[in-house]
């Protein structure tokens, strides 16, 4: 696994450290920052990330003017790009932003706006391009690399494989694995399924053969998950299916509760390591998930933001921290969770 190792090596190199205009917390210091969501609630990770970011400012004594843009297939494009300048019209002095999907243009009008106002912008999960941080100095993400976590499960799925050899229904000795996968286009749902799938079938030093033979979208969503496997099972192709592998944690959990109710038992594993998914894990319903620490990003961004709407140095009191992108980018590593070390992330 010799590229794998390379990759992860490097990928872990990077960084090593720490997640509407209805939400406001007045403030001691006076200062204000403008949260921006991209996603509806019910996207459990988002929340998460929201509710970490107001509450570290709370501590900080920090202004919070918060709002969500709703993300769907026909998102208006111009909700997020409206929410941020209201925030930014409304005295905010930085922006942490979880970027809604919508390609360059649409983050660049963001972005412009914010430059314009001389207002520095940070985002997590999803990066802005590297031509726009090139283009503004005050334009910062803080994410995880979206190719390791394909990798991570990848891995994952050949250890928990040959651990169980009764996995393979068809006794072919090899896994025939299918991906409910997050948004079309979106760059972390589009990385995650192109490295689980070649890391499966393109490293043979992972000593396992592998066939992807169904792939829909579910967009992070638990109940369109749920509904996949409902026809998948009522098609006869869940009969087939031998490893279930999912883009986040939220479609993993929809389709073990269609599983659970059908008394159904296959091997799944999702991406997030969200409180929910740690139970189906320590149950043994969920064979394992990748750890993405939303905590980590979302508050890092909210530090990096204070930071600069305070005149200091992004990285100011965040030695921790190792900056790369010319001082513009924390990327922070994902984990492995299976049943042998979840008590640890409970």
């Amino acid at each position: 696994m010799k590229k794998t190792s390379q990759f992860l090596a490097i990928s872990a190199a990077v960084a090593t450290a720490f997640c509407q205009l209805s939400f406001a917390q007045q403030a001691s210091s006076g200062l204000t920052i403008g949260l921006a969501n991209c996603c509806k609630e019910g996207d459990v990770f988002q929340d998460n990330c929201v509710a970490n970011v107001q509450k570290m400012a709370k501590e900080a004594g920090v202004k919070i003017i918060f709002d969500s843009a709703i993300e769907s297939e026909t998102d208006d494009r111009s909700l997020q790009f409206n929410q941020v300048k209201k925030m930014i019209d409304g005295g905010a002095k930085a922006i942490v932003i979880s970027l809604a999907k919508g390609g360059k243009k649409f983050h660049q009008e963001i972005v412009s706006y914010a430059r314009g106002k001389n207002i520095p912008v940070v985002a997590y999960t999803r990066a802005p391009s590297k031509t726009l941080q090139r283009d503004f100095d005050n334009l910062y993400f803080v994410g995880s690399i979206p190719d390791q976590a394909g990798i991570l499960q990848a891995e994952m799925i050949a250890e928990l494989w040959k651990d169980n050899p009764d996995w393979d229904k068809n006794k072919d000795g090899k896994i025939q694995f299918a991906i409910i996968k997050g948004p079309n286009t979106n760059p972390n749902a589009e990385s995650r399924t192109k490295w689980v799938t070649q890391t499966l079938k393109s490293y043979p030093e992972m000593n396992v053969t592998a066939e992807r033979i169904a792939l829909e979208n579910a967009d992070w969503d638990r109940e369109r998950a749920k509904n996949i496997v409902e026809r998948w099972h009522n098609g006869g192709l869940l009969d087939q299916i031998e490893f279930l592998v999912c883009n986040n944690d939220n479609m993993a959990l929809g389709a073990i509760d269609y599983l659970k109710e059908h008394d159904l038992k296959m091997p799944v594993v999702g991406v997030d390591g969200l409180a929910a998914a740690l139970v189906e894990i320590e149950a043994g319903n969920m064979q394992g998930s990748i750890f993405q620490n939303g905590a980590k990003q979302s508050g890092t961004a909210f530090l990096i933001a204070k930071n600069l709407a305070e005149g200091k140095k992004a990285d100011d009191g965040l030695q921790e921290f190792t900056f790369v992108e010319n001082g513009h980018q924390v990327m922070i590593p994902f984990e492995k969770i299976t049943k042998k070390n979840v008590n640890k992330y409970k």
